[in-house]
């Protein structure tokens, strides 16, 4: 793996930064999810949590125990480390299915209007494209998605509303899905039956971050049809998993 340039600062006093860059791109995300999973592996037992983010990795520990400085040192460590080691990584993408259209996606007409497309037009292109996901946030399960066609890039609306569950919207170059019902003002385009966060008690994310989404147009009647599956406990997601070689 090629040089990794980091710069490494505290956060409270029991938090570590580690800021692998300062821009949004596939590459940067990529180093941070390969830092991440690997301080998890070499420094489990004295992390207490490790949250990765666009351009960052924040990592939280016991100031009793540990030191500022004595875990900088370490962290730097295994990130020099990690640039002599041959390092593969498992890439898992899923496949979401979507319902378009009006019902489903209400502002998906402001979409449409804004870059002069027709529904199919918007339908092929949203679901044409690999997604990255960059980050979980602002809601618990809520996948922020890098990868979209910069021709559906569309501002925020002015105004939030109170959104769906398994809304998928639209905002600025990126796009995401709504883990449950919630004010949002992202431009909704559709939504999925599938449900991507479980708050019975497991606070159970169906995805992580570092994995990759593709959306599959669905009609009203599929729709119905996974919901019921889903409801049934016969339900499984689409996903394949590869094996990359990131050196």
């Amino acid at each position: 793996m090629k040089k990794i340039n980091v710069s490494i600062h505290p956060v409270g006093c029991s938090g570590i930064v580690c800021y692998v860059g300062d821009s949004i791109s596939d590459e940067t995300n990529e180093l941070v999810h390969v830092i991440s999973s690997h301080i998890k592996n070499k420094m489990g037992h004295k992390i207490t949590g490790v949250v990765p983010s666009y351009h960052s990795v924040t990592m939280f520990y016991d100031s009793i125990t540990y030191s500022f400085f004595e875990l900088k040192k370490e962290v730097e460590t295994q990130i020099l480390n990690l640039q002599t080691i041959n390092l593969k990584q498992k890439k898992t993408i899923y496949e979401i299915p979507v319902c378009y259209g009006l019902q489903y996606g209400p502002d998906i007409e402001n979409v449409m209007n804004l870059h002069h497309i027709s529904i199919n037009e918007l339908i092929q292109m949203h679901q044409e494209s690999l997604y990255r996901i960059y980050m979980i946030g602002f809601l618990p399960g809520f996948p922020y998605l890098g990868g979209l066609n910069p021709k559906l890039a569309t501002p925020r609306l002015k105004k939030p509303k109170l959104v769906r569950r398994g809304a998928v919207g639209i905002a600025g170059e990126q796009t995401g899905i709504y883990p449950f019902e919630s004010p949002g003002g992202w431009n909704i385009i559709g939504q999925t039956p599938v449900n991507i966060f479980s708050n019975n008690g497991d606070d159970t994310v169906l995805f992580q971050p570092g994995s990759f989404l593709r959306f599959k147009s669905i009609n009203e009647f599929e729709f119905a049809e996974i919901e019921k599956s889903i409801k049934e406990g016969s339900f499984s997601l689409k996903k394949e998993v590869l094996e990359v070689d990131e050196n």
